[in-house]
């Protein structure tokens, strides 16, 4: 029987070869590719250092300030729909 990998595995072993830095800094830049709803995430996950290291907290706090944002006309037209 095979073994499955989990998903946060799978997601690091492909963007490790190009990322420098740590798990934090990964998982910060796995968000940002996720988009909005995964940025909304990790801006939540920033306000509690108790459930994290002040590492990743720090990591984090960077979509409050540098996530790219999101043209207008593009959350428009997903609000029409």
């Amino acid at each position: 029987m095979k073994k499955s990998i989990p998903f946060y595995k799978r997601l690091l072993k492909k963007v490790k070869h190009y990322i420098k830095g740590g798990l934090e800094t990964q998982l910060r830049m796995a968000f940002e590719e996720l988009g909005p709803t995964f940025i909304k995430f990790g801006q939540i996950l920033s306000r509690r250092e108790d459930l994290f290291g002040s590492m990743f907290v720090e990591e984090f706090t960077m979509l409050e300030d540098m996530a790219n944002p999101v043209p207008l006309e593009k959350v428009k037209n997903i609000l029409d729909r």
